[in-house]
């Protein structure tokens, strides 16, 4: 009996965290999974993935098990700051942005308790099978749910593409509401994580692959697209001396085309460039570049009244509104997370490096909470393969 129901909540917890189940408050304050992005926001207040509310609800109950490393403690203080603070100037994009950070920390914390029990009581293997057979029915589930959104196998056409691309997960009720941006990418790590560590079943494999490519051409995400196209590069260049200067120098990346956005934001003429998407992007950063003051580098205070905006840009997002001193300590974060899981070079590993030198400076991967939760959970989860 005791079996059942360990294997029971593991179950619960995969379906948990990865099936894309949003959950909306109205401003009638009614509970909906059918929340669809292309709708005015102002008829909703709020949306979370269920995985918000479990590692909030797990970590409150578990919370003298956890251990806090000094680094979390810091960022955790700094983004309870930055929420007050936001909440008094009343900018949500940057409350939104500073929960999922919370989230994400959060759910390093927990995972890393989570996982040390699982071996603790030798329920690895146990664990290991169901991940496993659920990888097998979520990728059924997910060919299935292709056709029942309208997706035609021998044409590719796709009727939704066209408005933006709006999905259901198995009944219309319930919305994938970021499959334009994240939901699609996320499936390609599951795929890379589920590759790379496990002795796949090679039809498994295909139908996963297969149905994440279908996925990512549907969502029609530019920085999804590129993940995938670089991160196939890895099997080309995995016993090559690239390699080891990407993993070994890949904080010099990204400060370098940090630096290399800021020049670009001011030498480039931006009425001259057609897309809507790195106009948007760059105009933001100018606009930054200038009004900002070195008070305002250190201590970003007067950020949230001047930037109501949406960044996305995870990096120019921590440095605008969180300052210099807390960029810092990001970085030492991202550091920490390569260090502890990141350090063996393989394609799930490989994949997440290319999210964070190059997928951070186009989308919020790090707060966004469906995607960090994910992210969290697969890479404390890996940490379990080196003790086999």
């Amino acid at each position: 009996m005791l079996s059942i129901i360990k294997r029971f909540n593991i179950l619960i917890l995969l379906l948990i965290i990865i099936f894309p189940l949003f959950l909306s408050l109205s401003n009638s304050f009614e509970f909906t999974f059918s929340r669809s992005p292309l709708l005015n926001s102002k008829s909703n207040l709020i949306t979370f993935p269920l995985s918000f509310f479990y590692i909030i609800i797990f970590s409150f109950i578990f919370s003298l098990n956890l251990s806090f490393l000094k680094i979390e403690i810091i960022l955790i203080l700094f983004c309870i700051l930055f929420i007050f603070i936001a909440l008094m100037f009343n900018n949500l994009v940057v409350i939104k942005n500073f929960i999922g950070l919370f989230i994400f920390i959060l759910s390093n914390i927990y995972f890393a308790e989570y996982f040390k029990n699982i071996k603790k009581n030798n329920l690895l293997k146990i664990f290991n099978k169901i991940f496993t057979n659920f990888i097998y029915v979520y990728s059924f589930l997910l060919i299935i749910n292709l056709y029942l959104i309208g997706f035609n196998f021998r044409t590719f056409f796709w009727e939704s593409i066209s408005s933006g691309g709006t999905a259901f997960f198995l009944i219309k009720d319930i919305v994938i509401f970021n499959f334009s941006n994240y939901f699609s990418i996320t499936l390609y790590v599951i795929a890379t994580f589920y590759a790379t560590y496990f002795k796949f079943n090679k039809l498994i494999l295909f139908i996963l692959f297969f149905t994440t490519f279908v996925y990512i051409y549907l969502s029609t995400s530019t920085i999804t697209n590129l993940i995938l196209i670089i991160t196939l590069f890895y099997f080309f260049i995995k016993n090559t001396k690239i390699i080891n200067i990407l993993y070994q120098n890949y904080l010099y990346f990204i400060i370098f085309m940090l630096i290399l956005i800021f020049i670009s934001s001011k030498l480039i003429n931006l009425n001259t460039i057609d897309d809507h998407n790195i106009f948007f992007r760059l105009a933001i950063i100018e606009y930054y570049l200038d009004t900002i003051s070195l008070y305002n580098f250190i201590f970003p205070f007067s950020s949230y009244h001047l930037y109501n905006f949406s960044d996305h840009n995870q990096y120019f997002g921590f440095l605008a509104f969180g300052g210099i001193i807390f960029f810092y300590f990001i970085l030492t974060y991202i550091h920490y997370i390569k260090n502890t899981f990141l350090n063996s070079q393989n394609y799930f590993t490989f994949t997440l490096m290319m999210i964070i030198i190059f997928g951070c400076f186009i989308q919020n991967f790090f707060t966004n909470i469906y995607f960090a939760v994910i992210f969290s959970f697969l890479i404390n989860y890996s940490k379990t393969f080196n003790f086999k």
